[in-house]
């Protein structure tokens, strides 16, 4: 009996690092940084504005690309970025140290869901597919708006509920399933944690994405 419980308990642990390094590998891949750069990016940048002396924050840095784009194209004077996963900050850490942005990025390990900085420190905030993985995404939003600034953008991608809850999705990644929300789920969220929709595009329930605006308004518009 005893050997039969370490012989499932094995084959588990094996199956859940196989999910969590198939999930690591979708988001920090050469494929997905050319998507972030040249659709991502390029959409919320036309959605917003050039940031330059913009102080950023950016919520799961995983490898470091997200900073780089946000520095490097919407032209950010500095950039804060926080990842629950010690790993990924190590990696972050060598990703810009390579690209000589040290000196313009911060990094370190965090929450989303309890942001340690004061309210209204940034001029916007960016989510490149992180909140789905955060059990109360809504708080997550809410902690997004606190530490913006007024008039301060919230830039975010996310995949959504559809597509997420499909069984082959389900059996090949790891995502909790009170992360999972559908795009009105998340523009209802957004409407109630105090931001103005700017600009938003959803693509057939599989992904989201979008600009939102902290204003003291509570009404979605578009």
């Amino acid at each position: 009996m005893r050997n039969s419980f370490l012989r499932f308990t094995f084959y588990v642990s094996r199956i859940m690092k196989r999910r969590l390094n198939l999930d690591n590998y979708l988001m920090n891949n050469p494929i997905r940084e050319m998507i972030q750069r040249k659709f991502v990016a390029n959409y919320m940048l036309k959605a917003s504005k050039p940031m330059d002396d913009y102080l950023c924050l950016e919520i799961g840095c995983g490898r470091g690309v997200g900073a780089k784009v946000i520095i490097g194209m919407f032209g950010a004077r500095r950039v804060i970025a926080f990842d629950v996963d010690f790993s990924q900050i190590r990696r972050a850490m060598k990703y810009v140290a390579r690209r000589n942005l040290l000196w313009k990025v911060s990094l370190f390990v965090g929450d989303a869901e309890r942001l340690s900085f004061t309210d209204n420190t940034f001029d916007a905030v960016f989510d490149f597919g992180v909140l789905h993985h955060v059990l109360d995404w809504r708080a997550a939003l809410k902690e997004v708006k606190r530490v913006l600034k007024s008039e301060g953008y919230f830039l975010f991608e996310e995949p959504t509920k559809p597509i997420l809850s499909l069984p082959l999705i389900k059996r090949l990644l790891d995502h909790p399933d009170e992360g999972l929300f559908t795009a009105d789920e998340f523009k209802m969220a957004l409407r109630e944690a105090g931001f103005t929709l700017r600009s938003f595009k959803q693509a057939d329930g599989i992904f989201i994405q979008g600009v939102g605006f902290s204003t003291c308004v509570t009404s979605l518009t578009g």
